[in-house]
């Protein structure tokens, strides 16, 4: 992997200049160090600094103002030689501080040097639950369980067995907030708001439309926050095609595409909301970045997760969108897919720029 710097000074001085920047990464006595704990990454060996390094992919325990680029790229001052493999996965922390000198990064790029305290292999993938309770009220049948199929032969018709799926008026004004997120986010036909349409408006909009559950949930106002904590699990649970990606893999990809698609329909009321906003709009980049390291697994989750962040983007900022092109907006607002680099870089650029305001 070869990290191109580019210099302040001069072109033709330029190797000279970042191999002397790059060289003078010194871990002793730094009194702008900061902590980095369990950060997982890629060693690579940066030819132009002939310099090993570490690559990892946006979040971790960080300072807050560079947790959101895309790639943090880490010198190590005392990398082990046993580590000094290229594209070796490891987790690390150690105490980390700003590059020295004067380093223009790529767009989305933060440099640091690092004296490492603790390296070894990055912990395994476990999928992660959300714990079990007991409800006011659950559904007849979902699918999965046993009597689906028998379940669903008993109506004539998909209109029939929605009507049979709707929580009763008698319960619904009643739940919490928790319950009903719980129930939203399990309805047997949730899905269909991801697959059955061209695009997600079409989607939400049926949803919305068959379902009183979620026409319900619209109405609290932490109903924001409880998508969010399933939204964590289901990103997280993302590792888990790299292990097998036949198990269990559409509810595994379509999850976090729900959550995402969900959230894009969260109503703004008006400058009281901007924190909650902001909030979602920060989760939705960091839920893309960990959404970016499963680029060969599926590209939908990018699509969906465009689209939410453009919707929240819109409602936030309207103007900000202005910087963009009629055509990009427009492709954002019908189903978040982009076609080239430059027009997915140029929104990416956009939304780590508003959270970090």
């Amino acid at each position: 992997m070869t990290i191109l710097l580019l210099s302040l000074l001069p072109v033709p001085s330029c190797r000279e200049e970042v191999a002397k920047s790059t060289a003078s990464c010194n871990c002793d006595n730094k009194q702008n160090a900061f902590a980095v704990s369990d950060l997982e990454g890629t060693v690579f060996f940066d030819a132009e600094a002939q310099r090993w390094g570490i690559s990892v992919p946006g979040g971790g325990a960080m300072k807050e103002y560079i947790l959101y680029d895309v790639v943090h790229l880490f010198f190590p001052c005392n990398l082990e030689e046993a580590y000094q493999v290229n594209n070796k996965k490891v987790a690390f922390s150690g105490n980390a501080y700003d590059f020295p000198g004067q380093i223009i990064a790529p767009a989305g790029y933060s440099f640091f040097c690092i004296e490492i305290s603790s390296i070894g292999e990055p912990s395994s993938c476990e999928r992660e639950e959300t714990p079990q309770r007991e409800l006011p009220w659950d559904y007849p049948s979902r699918p999965g369980m046993d009597d689906w199929a028998e379940w669903t032969r008993q109506f004539h018709s998909y209109e029939e067995r929605v009507n049979a799926l709707q929580i009763p008026d008698a319960i619904l004004p009643g739940l919490s907030t928790a319950d009903l997120t719980d129930l939203c986010l399990n309805y047997p036909y949730q899905f269909n708001a991801v697959v059955a349409f061209t695009n997600f408006h079409s989607g939400l909009d049926d949803l919305y439309a068959r379902f009183n559950g979620i026409r319900e949930l619209y109405t609290r106002e932490e109903a924001s926050e409880y998508i969010l904590k399933y939204y964590s699990r289901d990103i997280h649970n993302l590792c888990l095609l790299k292990i097998d990606p036949y198990a269990g893999g559409f509810i595994i990809i379509f999850s976090p595409m729900l959550d995402e698609l969900l959230l894009s329909r969260i109503e703004w009321h008006g400058e009281g909301d901007r924190e909650e906003f902001t909030e979602i709009l920060r989760r939705l980049v960091l839920g893309y970045e960990t959404e970016r390291n499963y680029e060969s697994e599926t590209t939908l989750v990018f699509d969906s997760n465009r689209f939410a962040r453009a919707h929240i983007i819109f409602k936030m900022n309207p103007e900000a969108l202005e910087t963009l092109s009629e055509d990009i907006v427009k492709r954002l607002f019908h189903n978040g897919h982009l076609y080239n680099e430059e027009d997915i870089r140029a929104f990416d650029e956009l939304s780590y720029q508003l959270i970090k305001e």
